[in-house]
Formats: C-alpha cells, sequence, structure tokens
C-alpha cells in the first residue's frame, strides 16, 4: 500500500466552530502543494484545523499509514502546530514531522532546532515538497533536495537554495482535494454591508453566494522592508534577489472559467500582493473577461500609484467596474513622505489622495491600510497620518474603510530588526517560546510594550486606532462622539490626558473579552 502524505492547517486565532456564518477562506498554501503531489501520484489526505475542530483526532487516525506529515504555520499557528507534533512524536517517532510556510521560512535554523519538527522547507514549498515525498517514498538521501533543514545524526544541516520557475507560479489548484462546499461562502447581503460598504438590501438575507481566492502571481516586484515576501522569495533572505512571476491573463481567465462551470463561483478574491502592475496584462484581463462572457465580481490589492505611474487609467478604471471589479484594498501604510521612504514603500502621500479621489468619482470602494509604531515614527509623523486618515474619509464617504492602522509587526531578518534590538526588543530564541507568546499579541500587539514606541505617543496613537473603527461591530453613538472630539483634538493639536477614551478602551476591552471567549 502507498503511504499517505498529511498536510496539516491548525486554526486560525480566531476561529469559532460555534459560527456556521463564519467565512473561511481556502488554505491555498497547502492546497497548491497538495495538488502537484496528486499530479505525481501520491495519496494525499488535507486536514484543515478551521473546518474541524477535531483535527488532532484525524491526525491521529491517519498516521499508520503516514509517509510525512506537513505543516504549514504562519506565527499565530505556531502553539498548535507545536502541540500536534508533539503528539505525532509520541506516537510514532520515526514519522517525518515538516514544517513550511512563513514563519519557518523566516527562521528556518530555529524551527528545524526544536526536537518535534525533523525537516522544514523555506521558501515556496511545491517542487520542494514533491522532491522531499519522492526521496522519502524511495529512502534517498535528503541532502539531494534543494530547499531545506534537515537533522542528521543529531546534527543540523542546510541544503543549496531552490530557485523558483515559472511552473510553480502556474500550478493549478485542484479544489476537490477538500470538501469545498464548506469554503468561500457568505451570507451576500451582510458581506455588502460589512466589506463591500453597499447599503442597498439584497432580495433574500439569506442569499449566499461562492466566494473562492486565487493568485495570477509569485512573489512581488516591490521590496517594503515591512513584508515578509521580500524574503521568502528572495534568494537567502536578499531583498534585491527577489522572484516575480507573473501568470499570463489566458492562464488566469482559464482558472476562473472552469471555477464558474464547476463550483458556480460568483466573486474572486486575488490573493496577489499587488495585482496592478502592467498596463498590458491588464488589458488582456479584461478582454478576455469580454471576449468569454464572463460573469463575476473581484476583489484586488494595489498600490496608491498605480494612476500616477500610468499603468491604470480612468478609462481602464471604468472598464474594471463594468466587468466586475467591486472593490479595492491599498497599502498607504502612513500620512509621512519621511516613513514611507524609510519603509521603502515608494508611493507618496500625495498619491494615495489622488487615488482616492478617482476611486471615488467612479464609486468604486476601497480600504486603506495604514501602520504605526513604525521604529523612528515621531509624533509629527503621527499627525499626518491622522490628517491623511481624515482627509480620505471626507473623500470618499461610506466608500472608504481603514484597515488599522495596525502596529508595525516586527519579525525575524527585517530591516529594521537591528533598530528595533537596539531599543530594547528580545526576540524569542526557540519554537517553544514563539508558541508561548500571548497569541493576540502576535495579531494586535499593545504599543505600550514596544520599546521603541515614545510614552508622548501614546494617547495620539489611541486617537488612531479610534480613527480606524468606523466599520468594527461597536457602539456608533460613542465612536461618533468620540470622533467629534477627535477632530477637534486635531485642530487645536493637542492630545495630552485623553479621558474620553476611558470609555472607548473600557467598551472595546469587553468586546474582545466575549470574542475570545
Amino acid at each position: 500500500m502507498n503511504k499517505k502524505v498529511l498536510l496539516v492547517y491548525t486554526p486560525g486565532l480566531y476561529r469559532d466552530y460555534t459560527n456556521e456564518n463564519q467565512y473561511l477562506e481556502f488554505p491555498v498554501g497547502i492546497l497548491s502543494i497538495a495538488s502537484l503531489l496528486k499530479e505525481h501520484g501520491f495519496q494525499v489526505e488535507i486536514i484543515d484545523g478551521n473546518i474541524d475542530g477535531g483535527y488532532t483526532e484525524k491526525i491521529r487516525k491517519n498516521l499508520g499509514n503516514a509517509l510525512f506529515v506537513g505543516f504549514s504555520v504562519m506565527t499565530t499557528q505556531v502553539k498548535k502546530a507545536l502541540e500536534a507534533s508533539r503528539m505525532i512524536k509520541k506516537i510514532n517517532k520515526n514519522i517525518p514531522v515538516v514544517w513550511g510556510g512563513v514563519h519557518p521560512s523566516l527562521v528556518p535554523a530555529q524551527t528545524c532546532e526544536d526536537p518535534n519538527v525533523d525537516i522544514v522547507v523555506y521558501g515556496m514549498g511545491e517542487a520542494t515538497t514533491l522532491h522531499l515525498a519522492q526521496k522519502l517514498r524511495d529512502g534517498k538521501p535528503l541532502s539531494e533536495i534543494q530547499g531545506i533543514y534537515y537533522k542528521e545524526h543529531g546534527k543540523l544541516l542546510k541544503t543549496a537554495v531552490r530557485p523558483i520557475t515559472q511552473s510553480e507560479a502556474l500550478q493549478a489548484i485542484d479544489f476537490d482535494l477538500v470538501d469545498w462546499a464548506r469554503y468561500g461562502t457568505y451570507n451576500l447581503e451582510l458581506w455588502q454591508k460589512e466589506r463591500v460598504f453597499i447599503r442597498k438590501p439584497t432580495k433574500s438575507k439569506k442569499e449566499l453566494s461562492r466566494f473562492f481566492s486565487i493568485q495570477t502571481s509569485r512573489g512581488c516586484p516591490y521590496k517594503c522592508v515591512f513584508c515578509t515576501i521580500p524574503l521568502i522569495y528572495g534568494s537567502e533572505g536578499d531583498y534585491r534577489k527577489m522572484t516575480y512571476l507573473k501568470r499570463s491573463a489566458e492562464s488566469v481567465l482559464d482558472e476562473i472559467e472552469d471555477l464558474i462551470k464547476k463550483y458556480s463561483v460568483r466573486q474572486i478574491m486575488f490573493q496577489d500582493e499587488c495585482f496592478l502592475n502592467s498596463r498590458k496584462w491588464l488589458e488582456d484581463f479584461l478582454a478576455g473577461i469580454e471576449a468569454r462572457k464572463l460573469k463575476f465580481v473581484w476583489n484586488i490589492n494595489a498600490r496608491s500609484d498605480i494612476f500616477a505611474k500610468g499603468i491604470v487609467s480612468e478609462g481602464l478604471l471604468k472598464r474594471m467596474k463594468k466587468e466586475g471589479c467591486i472593490s479595492m484594498f491599498i497599502g498607504a501604510e502612513s500620512g509621512s513622505n519621511r516613513l514611507l521612504k524609510k519603509v521603502q514603500k515608494y508611493i507618496t502621500v500625495e498619491e494615495t489622495i489622488q487615488t482616492a479621489r478617482i476611486l471615488n468619482r467612479y464609486n468604486i470602494p476601497c480600504i486603506y491600510g495604514l501602520m504605526m509604531a513604525i521604529p523612528g515614527e515621531t509624533r509629527a509623523d503621527l499627525v499626518s497620518t491622522l490628517d491623511l486618515i481624515l482627509k480620505l474619509y471626507k473623500i470618499g464617504g461610506r466608500h472608504v474603510r481603514i484597515s488599522g492602522p495596525v502596529i508595525f509587526l516586527l519579525f525575524p531578518r527585517c530591516k529594521l530588526w537591528g533598530e528595533c534590538k537596539r531599543h530594547g526588543y528580545e526576540e524569542p530564541l526557540n519554537l517553544q517560546e514563539w508558541a508561548d507568546l500571548p497569541m493576540e499579541e502576535i495579531v494586535r500587539p499593545d504599543f505600550r510594550k514596544l520599546p521603541w514606541v515614545s510614552k508622548k505617543n501614546y494617547a495620539l496613537m489611541d486617537y488612531l486606532k479610534l480613527m480606524g473603527a468606523r466599520h468594527l461591530p461597536t457602539n456608533k453613538f460613542l465612536l461618533a462622539f468620540l470622533e467629534l472630539i477627535c477632530r477637534f483634538r486635531k485642530k487645536i493639536n493637542w492630545f495630552r490626558f485623553p479621558v474620553e477614551l476611558l470609555a472607548w478602551n473600557y467598551y472595546e476591552y469587553r468586546r474582545l473579552k466575549l470574542r475570545m471567549g
């Protein structure tokens, strides 16, 4: 009997198994790997903890015939993935436990040093995992595999970096490898109200729509220092040697057409870090939608310089809307041009405002991602970010949402790592220390605990959080009242003694406590 490859995705931080309406995204990473393994004749079992609350028992039942167990791990998943890995080793220490994904790719040696992890796949995992499965099946040396860390006779070893090829970017996903009907469905009216900002209700409150995520590219053509992508897709963590691969418009349209026919898909979320980076590609994509008469709506991530660089014109934007583009996410990051240059975003505040005005002219909703607590951020920088938020709200009204401002997330090998350590930041030294971190602090760290943030900026940062909270399921009357006070404080440039925020902090504390159970 051929042995089975188990691929595991442990549950996310906010997974609520009692909430039947909670939207669940496909585990695209392990689906892509599983699809390639299946193509080459391997039997694959995907165990998704977001779908199955009894995922550990499912792992246990499938261990008897396992070639290896692979975990795709983000930092918020380290704790549960480590618990499951420890369980596997207690049952059968000879079953190889393999970790891949964002966190192991950032700290591969530290991850592989843990006694419950045998092999780490770093960077893109498709081809590496396939070769690993073939070598384990055939009993061949692991030293012949590019792109891994492994242990041999108690010694930690590393193989050469695997070059990323165009074929990996074109890897087709077989959604039948999971119970696809349990993913990507949502109440259309609620989604319109909460995500796309459309207030006109649908005909039925119970109307469901199917929402699939796909990628048109791998990597990113930009090198923002706060992002993990340049490290994962780079060579040895070198930002200057990052790989970026883009599928043809025809290939993407073929996949979308197949999804519509096979799964009745009505909406596509493009997961690319930057969907719009080629005018020619966009024109081919829109022409293909028109020629094939495809009917679907879509959401994208973009940069705020798409109009300034001529990647998108107003005419193309009009065609995008006609062919189904219903919203964008734009990483504006900061209201300070100085900080934008520091984090190598290479956009300007003026370009963000220009883009906001054009999107509003064509009634295309947009979420603007903003950050704060960036190392070296001054009070003037924070005031500039607050000013940008107010301008975006004024320009776009109900078509604008602010994501955050989120707290700058420090990750290993980040270019700002050294600066943060000089301020006294203490990094976790092993996998268990990562697992012991409170998960809420990883996703939403308290800026008061970050040693590089000045105490003088605490009150102003609280107001920034407040101004990004319009869309939250919170007390709207309290929020509106506090927004008025915030605007007045901005006008007189005085943010000391924010006693009115005590009510807001208490309310949010209660809301989050209920959410976390």
